[in-house]
């Protein structure tokens, strides 16, 4: 009896911190989008819908899921967005919002719980040996990353795919 009552309570414990976990990655801190950013991810209305960007035969393709109508959401999408815009064919991009049942079941089933950019699969890089992991909150003390990483780590991806970069 002593033996299953501690496994129900080890159980118990491990559910409650699992949804802990899962309620701090998928909770959304609102904040507005800030005058001058433009919602292109979050077009009024349709902002949970899922939206590609650029060639669907382009070599680079970043996931970005997360909450998308957040300010420091925004920044990074609107760079990206130049990225697209500057290497024509070479670049995808899906915006893939938390919340979405598509797109937590198509994150979800790589492993992934919280905000996270994936670039060609891939969300771990390193910009000049420095060590970046594309998740969560960007341009927050305890993340390892700043939306200005993300083009950066982009053209490396480019890069790497085409030779060179426009």
């Amino acid at each position: 009896m002593g033996f299953h009552r501690k496994t129900l309570l080890a159980l118990a414990g491990a559910l409650f911190s699992g949804i802990l976990l899962l309620a701090g990655c998928s909770s959304r801190e609102s904040a507005p989008v800030r005058a001058g950013v433009r919602k292109t991810a979050a077009p009024d209305d349709n902002w949970m819908e899922i939206k590609r960007v650029g060639d669907r035969s382009a070599k680079v393709v970043v996931e970005f899921y997360g909450p998308l109508d957040t300010e420091w959401h925004q920044k990074t999408i609107n760079l990206i967005d130049q990225v697209i815009a500057q290497n024509k064919g070479r670049v995808r991009m899906e915006l893939l919002p938390m919340g979405n049942e598509k797109a937590d079941t198509q994150i979800g089933k790589r492993g992934y719980h919280c905000a996270t950019i994936l670039i060609n699969g891939k969300r771990d890089f390193k910009i000049k040996e420095r060590g970046v992991s594309l998740t969560q909150k960007p341009n927050d003390p305890a993340s390892s990353y700043k939306s200005e990483d993300v083009p950066v780590i982009i053209r490396q991806e480019i890069e790497k795919q085409y030779g060179s970069v426009s």
